[in-house]
């Protein structure tokens, strides 16, 4: 996390500088065009929440009630096509909701607080996306990216939206979370996808097992 930086000159420019001196690093590490930087500074800064602006909801109605609807049948659709090198396209997403138990686990979310001089200190925050970012659903061919993001100049933490790759209006908007690492297992990927893809999964021993204690000798 970077150190915090007042945000109270009258440049925008400077300003500007101040940001991208403050949260380059960031930037870099979450995948963030440059070309985006200074219209997510103008967000950021202006506390400008527009998503509504350019994306719209759908519900679909359950065929066997068609009175009593579940949140996870909103899905979210473009307004008009967009390009990933779009400089406009990047949209914050407050961190705000309010779930039941049973529901929490399709909508939790997390990120890690690390001290830049204490390696290997850290502190790991859990959240929930506002309404919005809540109602974006999971696909294995993501069309947008979900990041969070800290700012230093009100010290609070977001989530950025921003096209992985080409859009045309009206498509569906969907993200690939949870952010599977690389060298998990097939086994991990499916018990950290359940929520979404439910499955039975007791026929997979997930024992830890623990060394024996030639191990430390």
């Amino acid at each position: 996390m970077e150190s915090n930086i007042i945000y109270n000159s009258e440049d925008e420019e400077d300003l500007y500088k101040l940001f991208v001196a403050s949260h380059e690093s960031q930037l870099k590490s979450i995948g963030l065009t440059q070309n985006k930087w200074k219209t997510l500074f103008k967000k950021l800064n202006n506390s400008i929440f527009d998503a509504g602006d350019d994306f719209m909801y759908s519900q679909e109605e359950d065929s066997d009630d068609q009175e009593i609807l579940s949140c996870t049948n909103l899905h979210v659709y473009t307004k008009s096509s967009m390009e990933p090198e779009d400089e406009e396209h990047v949209y914050l997403i407050d961190h705000a909701w309010t779930y039941t138990v049973d529901g929490a686990k399709r909508y939790n979310n997390s990120y890690v607080l690390q001290n830049a001089n204490q390696a290997g200190s850290f502190t790991r925050c859990w959240f929930i996306m506002d309404e919005f970012g809540s109602r974006i659903h999971r696909s294995e061919e993501p069309t947008f990216s979900i990041v969070p993001f800290f700012f230093c100049g009100d010290k609070m933490m977001y989530s950025l939206l921003f096209p992985a790759v080409s859009v045309s209006a009206g498509e569906e908007v969907t993200c690939g979370y949870p952010r599977l690492k690389n060298a998990s297992s097939e086994e991990m990927k499916m018990a950290l996808k359940y929520p979404w893809e439910p499955r039975d999964l007791s026929d997979i021993d997930f024992s830890q097992s623990e060394p024996d204690l030639d191990y430390f000798m």
